[in-house]
């Protein structure tokens, strides 16, 4: 969850505030599944990190490889493993903002005999060690959570329902103003733009 039931309680109506803990945790949890569908990520994506582990993702033959949100990377990092299953050297690379740059001009892999390109090879398996998540959940992916939790409960009673379209569209454009402005800042920046196993 995204956003704590005393959080979201802060930013209730004092009736709304009466109603149970369990009520409000089933809330919060169904807004903080909808920010990550509208951000199109995958489940707790936006969590705090909670310990180092491995993520695979595949090589494009570019200079970079863009990675998930981590706090840090581990100690020996990356591996990357060829066609047999053999370990491949590790190219000098920086990190910047999340996406490891190979450093100059990267190494040299051959694709056909007569074909190289530098970059992070082309299709190959890069196994990359990292305290994945973020510090801390951001702030307004909190707050955003809060308003979105907040707008489902009060549209649950059906003298204020509004009935919507099935549609993500229709769905974010019935979202708080300042949600879909938080929203469409992560979904801009993390939509897709990571691949992994």
């Amino acid at each position: 969850m995204y956003a704590t039931v005393i959080q979201t309680k802060l930013f209730a109506h004092e009736a709304d505030s009466l109603v149970e803990d369990e009520s409000w945790e089933l809330l919060i949890t169904a807004a903080s599944r909808m920010f990550d569908n509208l951000t199109e990520v995958t489940e707790d994506f936006y969590a705090a990190a909670t310990g180092e582990s491995d993520k695979v993702f595949y090589g494009d033959g570019t200079a970079y490889l863009r990675l998930p949100p981590y706090v840090s990377l581990g100690t020996d990092p990356i591996v990357i493993l060829d066609d047999d299953d053999n370990e491949m050297e590790i190219p000098d690379y920086l990190d910047q903002n999340g996406t490891l740059v190979i450093r100059g001009q990267g190494i040299r892999y051959r694709r056909p005999a007569t074909e190289t390109f530098e970059g992070w090879p082309l299709n190959k398996e890069i196994t990359v060690s990292a305290n994945w998540g973020f510090a801390t959940i951001p702030a307004d992916v909190t707050m955003a959570t809060i308003q979105i939790a907040l707008q489902m409960f009060r549209g649950s009673d059906p003298a204020k329902a509004v009935v919507l379209s099935e549609t993500p569209e229709a769905l974010r454009d019935a979202l708080p103003l300042t949600a879909k402005v938080v929203i469409d800042k992560y979904k801009q920046q993390y939509s897709q733009a990571v691949m992994f196993v």
